[in-house]
């Protein structure tokens, strides 16, 4: 017992030491490595946005014909990327989510002699794409809440993020904080950050987010028009709505599957977005 002890608590150690080995360090709003890589590549020293870093980086995999010939559905890293991603081959798939590590916004920072702790509770939850599908809710998610139990229908939906379409016409969609809920004749109306009149749960959106919509909701969200939710309550929601999604997550994947298609065919029509599909 005493051999298997020290065994398991030289393999935790191990860990640790693994870890702050593998800990990225940043310069100002990105990770050293990000900095460098846009160095290479001739771009010029400022910020970049996380949607601006996927368009440069999908260009430099084209331009550089990095898209595996037998399996399209993966990059080939050059010594560039690979000294980026430290690994060979990138899905095209996860190439976002691959970034989003290398910019500081997403990262909650943690002094050394506390990162064995959990994360301050205090502290603001990163806006990235993963975390925000913890608490996305589509139009069929909505209906299904307020179905399921309509008695707590304002509390789960409350703090959730949700899409609707801005202008009509332009087919312009955005993404906003619940922040209440009111009851018409109908069916409820939801209030909404950053929106003065109410929105009735049919004007939401069915469809995932693009990047370009999250990127557009943490510029508004750092100029104060939605509240930035810290960690624990965004744990909080997101333990809420677990066992809801967790329960529609079949339906819910085969029609992001569906959409991921239909949007990466409509994109491939177009020869400003040859690979697309990257940043879906």
């Amino acid at each position: 017992m005493e051999l298997g002890s020290g065994s398991n608590k030289r393999k935790v150690q191990n860990k640790k030491r693994k870890s702050r080995r593998n800990k990225l360090e940043f310069l100002g709003w990105g990770s050293k490595p990000l900095i460098e890589f846009l160095d290479s590549i001739g771009k010029e020293s400022r910020q970049y946005s996380q949607g601006e870093v996927n368009a440069i980086m999908n260009r430099y995999v084209a331009s550089n014909n990095l898209i595996d010939p037998t399996y399209k559905r993966s990059i080939r890293c050059d010594e560039r990327l690979e000294k980026l991603f430290k690994r060979k081959i990138v899905s095209r798939k996860n190439l976002s989510h691959f970034l989003e590590a290398h910019f500081k916004e997403n990262h909650v920072v943690v002094d050394d002699d506390a990162q064995d702790n959990a994360l301050p509770k205090s502290r603001f939850a990163a806006i990235s794409s993963q975390n925000i599908r913890l608490i996305f809710l589509r139009l069929q998610l909505v209906m299904g809440l307020l179905k399921e139990n309509p008695e707590s229908f304002e509390d789960n939906v409350m703090g959730s993020i949700v899409r609707i379409n801005s202008n009509s016409k332009k087919r312009s969609y955005n993404l906003h904080q619940v922040i209440g809920v009111s009851q018409s004749s109908g069916e409820p109306n939801l209030r909404l950050s950053n929106m003065e009149a109410e929105v009735p749960i049919s004007e939401l959106s069915d469809r995932y987010f693009t990047e370009e919509e999250l990127e557009e909701f943490r510029k508004q969200m750092k100029a104060g028009k939605h509240k930035r939710p810290t960690v624990e309550e965004f744990e909080s929601k997101a333990q809420s709505l677990h066992k809801f999604l967790t329960k529609n997550w079949i339906d819910r994947e085969l029609v992001s599957l569906k959409e991921r298609i239909d949007l990466a065919n409509e994109k491939g029509w177009r020869a400003e977005y040859p690979l697309y599909m990257c940043i879906i």
